[in-house]
């Protein structure tokens, strides 16, 4: 037994080794440049940290609105003292999601061993989970929602598992902190911790002897009620960020308003048909249902097809199609289970049957679906997080069952080696294979590849510094291209523009559509559509997508 621990403890630190020098390595520089979001909470953060106010002059809000994409504020809270130390670096800005993913890692190894699983099967989980492409992009990338997941799994490592029945305070204090910090990191909580809270009393409760009921029930209840108090402030607090998100959701999307408008008019006007078929309930529950079946989709999941670009690495997904396929048949098996315990449960007329970590998992899947189901640009990433983790750990059950039937299978002597050579070929397929290739894509092939770093439109920190070398007198003035709108931010990030500078000269564009309002004139920069809305200005720099780099020309009077 002393053995087994100590080669556990070897393998697990050697996981976390092999983590940490895969998050760290090349951080500031793979991938090639801050995305404008990360550019956004960067220079808000050094704001905050020499002014005390965001862009907008705002004494430490708890929403910044940015360039309109409003953001709660505690990732860039998080990044605030990494500037202290580090100063204007991207290093600065992508340390979090490191030091979160690690926390992940520990929290889901204590999460697994409550649930009974087995020293290797944990090891197996975890390896597993570190090296997917999902937590590998995410743990490098300063994605807000990563350290929204960590906060999460606190809550889930509190809420389903036995390790805190005896320490209620902890349990409450970790309760607070998982709730507050997930819903000022990201806004997907704030829809997915009540139904987490309504699976409680199904795990506690239900599970217990008589002796042990009572405070198990006290348990779950004083959890209960600390997760809905915080939740409801600042559910109360973020109504403005409330509503700005609703708009992308297929409630509050007008494209799909007015797809369900034409939907509605197919059939005859106050006709029975029209009103059981033409109903928004259907019409939006389809919306639902297909939003849902597009996150299992293996274009997806192994692609990123369709998906935001900012959100992999070039042509690459979200899992290895050897974890989507152990995931997709531990999906099927958890649903089972699932069903199972229901169909007993309702036989029983009442929730005796205990709930096990698998129909737990399944529960927890669909609920980390509820975001993405009313997004209106499903298939999404960043808004699943969890759903990526659960089919992490789903697939992990049944590699191991696999492996355990391999086991079973080959008792004889003259069949040990073939068993060894199963197991080992299914540990390459599994770890070692798509990992070599996920990494040699990331660390040798990306960095040398314009088209992969085409999406971040990469250099633009060079460009800049060549410009403040070379053309330095005050009144050259400089337009930028700026097709996205979001490159005033990146300017004053990589300038390293002084509070003051960015606060006196700072003009911005009306607001769009969806109220983002995007940068028009920063210190001598001034962002324009085309190079042919130049004015005054000495110089333009513009993106060349044919040479996959930024230019700088002379404007010709």
């Amino acid at each position: 037994m002393h053995n087994s621990n100590k080669w556990y403890n070897y393998f697990f630190w050697f996981l976390i080794v092999i983590y940490s020098a895969t998050r760290l390595a090349g951080i500031s520089s793979i991938p090639s440049t801050l995305n404008p979001d990360e550019a956004s909470i960067g220079y808000n953060a050094y704001l905050l940290l020499t002014t005390g106010s965001d862009e907008w002059g705002e004494r430490w809000p708890l929403v910044l609105e940015a360039f309109g994409d409003q953001k709660v504020i505690g990732y860039t809270a998080l990044v605030v003292p990494m500037i202290a130390v580090f100063g204007f670096s991207d290093l600065a800005v992508r340390l979090p999601v490191v030091i979160a993913g690690l926390g992940i890692v520990l929290i889901t190894n204590q999460i697994l061993k409550q649930w009974q699983f087995s020293s290797r099967a944990r090891l197996l989980a975890l390896a597993l989970l570190i090296i997917q492409p999902f937590f590998v992009w995410y743990t490098r990338v300063a994605f807000e929602a990563t350290v929204s997941w960590f906060f999460v799994l606190l809550m889930i490592w509190v809420f389903f598992t036995d390790q805190f029945l005896q320490s209620r305070r902890t349990a409450l204090l970790l309760t607070a902190i998982g709730t507050i910090g997930s819903i000022l990191t990201y806004n997907a909580p704030l829809m997915t911790i009540p139904l987490l809270v309504l699976l409680l009393p199904f795990w506690h409760e239900i599970k217990k002897n008589r002796d042990s009921q009572h405070r198990a029930r006290q348990f779950w209840m004083s959890i209960s009620i600390v997760a809905i108090l915080c939740w409801g402030v600042l559910f109360a607090s973020l109504q403005q960020l409330s509503a700005q998100k609703s708009q992308i959701t297929i409630f509050g999307d007008h494209t799909i308003r007015s797809e369900y408008t034409a939907y509605r008019q197919r059939f005859t006007e106050q006709s029975l048909t029209q009103k059981i078929l033409g109903n928004q309930y259907l019409f939006y529950g389809q919306k639902m249902v297909s939003n849902t079946a597009l996150q299992f989709h293996p274009g997806f999941l192994m692609h990123n097809s369709p998906g935001h670009p900012w959100h992999a690495l070039h042509q690459t997904g979200y899992l290895y199609a050897s974890t989507w396929l152990v995931a997709m048949v531990g999906v099927a098996f958890a649903t089972w289970k699932f069903a199972s315990w229901k169909i007993k449960a309702f036989k029983m007329l009442k929730f005796q049957q205990p709930m096990e970590w698998r129909s737990l998992l399944f529960a927890l899947m669909l609920i980390s679906l509820v975001p993405v189901a009313i997004s209106s640009n499903a298939p999404h990433a960043t808004r699943s997080l969890l759903f990526f983790w659960v089919l992490t750990i789903l697939g992990t059950e049944a590699l191991v069952g696999l492996i355990r039937g391999i086991e079973k299978k080959q008792k004889s002597v003259k069949n040990m080696h073939l068993m060894t050579s199963l197991s080992s070929a299914l540990v390459f397929l599994f770890l070692v294979y798509p990992s070599i290739q996920y990494f040699h894509s990331l660390f040798i092939e990306y960095p040398q590849s314009g088209i992969a770093q085409a999406t971040f439109q990469p250099n633009y920190a060079e460009t800049l510094r060549v410009l403040e070398s070379e053309f330095s007198a005050t009144d050259t003035t400089v337009a930028v291209v700026d097709t996205r709108g979001f490159q005033y931010i990146l300017t004053a990030w990589y300038l390293q523009m002084p509070a003051e500078e960015f606060i006196q000269t700072v003009v911005r564009q009306q607001p769009d559509s969806i109220n983002f309002r995007y940068g028009e004139h920063i210190g001598r920069y001034r962002f324009i559509m085309n190079k042919n809305d130049v004015i005054n200005e000495k110089y333009v720099v513009y993106w060349e997508q044919s040479q996959f780099k930024w230019v700088v020309e002379k404007v010709q009077l």
